[in-house]
């Protein structure tokens, strides 16, 4: 699922932050935790990970660059 563009990523993480703590309750109850994620991205990033395929590295790329948001 897409939501939107934000103005910056620190935006995108708030509103990240937000929607985790609300899935388990009110988006996505029916689901396991363990069976979804959260990402954040661009749209040219998008396009990349479209073409390549390597959500694991995606990931490690978000990890890398969000330690205090990706673990």
């Amino acid at each position: 699922m897409l939501i939107g563009k934000f103005d910056s990523a620190a935006v995108a993480i708030d509103y990240l932050d937000k929607a985790r703590k609300l899935a388990p309750s009110e988006i996505i109850p029916w689901m396991p935790a363990p069976k979804y994620s959260f990402i954040i991205i661009t749209e040219n990033n998008l396009e990349i990970l479209k073409n390549s395929k390597d959500v694991p590295a995606y990931k490690r790329f978000l990890i890398i660059n969000f330690k205090d948001t990706f673990k």
